[in-house]
């Protein structure tokens, strides 16, 4: 009895979980995957000049554990016009490492220097909607947000970890006609699981170089200026 209930509570633990992380990693994957379509599109927009309003470099820290790691990035506001209407933005690129918050702060320097207080830009905007402007159109590869597939990939890892003790908790009649099922889950539960922390640890070595393949060259953009 004590072992029915210690497996029933270990798969509704393990598959709640796996859900949990399987419908978040899902969620910011697609995100991910618009934000990367808009500024694959944003090649294309308009362009105009525009004076920089404001420039300060931001921080935040990110606990992990007892300590915390820094991350920094550039906030640039500038004003631009269009058709003698004026417009502000705040929005650097739709993803490039000068977008997101960087462990690297020498990213967010040089971006400050590159555009103080007064300076002049191009601005690209949005023809079917002017108040849409960016300063660097395209995609870094390298700033492409890894987390989103590895918590999906974990949460099929978890899912298949929560169904094997469910499966064992079936008749041992039924369990010998279906004996392999479980070790097939296994293997997938395993795969997914090591996969998913592969692209998470190791995947600044070969993500970027994978989505160049799936990205127009003139999408690309190799460094944030």
């Amino acid at each position: 009895m004590f072992n029915l209930a210690y497996n029933l509570i270990l798969s509704v633990v393990f598959i709640g979980i796996g859900f949990l992380c399987l419908i978040n990693g899902y969620s910011m994957f697609d995100r991910q995957v618009k934000q990367i379509r808009s500024a694959i599109d944003s090649v294309g927009w308009s362009s105009s000049k525009g004076t920089v309003i404001g420039s300060v470099i931001k921080s935040r820290t990110i606990k992990t554990g007892e300590s915390g790691r820094a991350e920094y990035k550039t906030e640039i506001r500038y004003e631009y016009s269009v058709h003698g209407k004026s417009y502000v933005s705040d929005i650097y690129s739709l993803a490039s490492s000068g977008y997101n918050f960087d462990t690297d702060r020498s990213i967010a320097i040089n971006l400050a220097e590159r555009y103080p207080m007064g300076s002049k830009l191009d601005v690209h905007y949005n023809p079917m909607n002017p108040s849409e402007g960016l300063v660097l159109p395209g995609v870094e590869p390298r700033s492409v947000d890894r987390w989103p597939i590895s918590v999906f990939l974990m949460g099929i890892g978890l899912i298949g970890f929560g169904l094997i003790p469910l499966l064992q908790l079936a008749e041992k009649k039924v369990a010998k006609q279906i004996i392999l099922i479980p070790m097939l889950i296994a293997i997938i539960a395993l795969s997914c699981t090591i996969l998913s922390s592969v692209i998470y640890f190791f995947g600044p070595y070969f993500v970027p170089a994978l989505l160049t393949q799936f990205i127009p060259k003139n999408a690309i953009v190799k460094t944030a200026p």
